[in-house]
Order: C-alpha cells, then sequence, then structure tokens
C-alpha cells in the first residue's frame, strides 16, 4: 500500500470571509435569473389549492365568468390569480 502525503494549509479567514460573501452575492443574482416564471395559466385543480377553495367553486367561477378560463386538449385551465 503506498504512503500517503500529508499536506498541511494555512488558512486565511479573512480571506475566507471574503469569499463566503462574494459567493452569497452570485447566489443571489443566480436567484434573481433562475426563479421560475409565474404561469399564466393553471390546472382548476392548482388554483384551488393556490386559493383555498374546492375545484367545484373555482369550476363555477369559470362558469359564471368571474375567473378567466379556457380548455387545452380537454383539459380546463384559468388565468392563474396570483
Amino acid at each position: 500500500m503506498p504512503e500517503r502525503e500529508v499536506v498541511y494549509v494555512v488558512i486565511d479567514k479573512a480571506r475566507i470571509e471574503k469569499l463566503e460573501r462574494q459567493l452569497n452575492r452570485i447566489a443571489a443574482a443566480l436567484n434573481v435569473v433562475l426563479k421560475p416564471k409565474r404561469q399564466d395559466w393553471i390546472t382548476v385543480q392548482e388554483c384551488a389549492k393556490l386559493v383555498g377553495r374546492s375545484e367545484s367553486t373555482v369550476n363555477r367561477w369559470a362558469r359564471e365568468s368571474r375567473i378567466e378560463a379556457k380548455s387545452v386538449g380537454g383539459q380546463r385551465l384559468v388565468r392563474n390569480p396570483c
């Protein structure tokens, strides 16, 4: 079995803290860029969950034109209220 080499590393605390601040700024910028876009149209089920109402209530709102709705591929979608 080969011998392992021992390496000592000197850590500059101030440099590590500076790198950490830089990484935090980069992470914050990435969160802004990579933040998912809000969907304009969502399913009745998703809408019901978002607004805390039943699916039948959301469907009734759509029938009464209280919220905008459309059918795509046999599935009812409503305009995202959030």
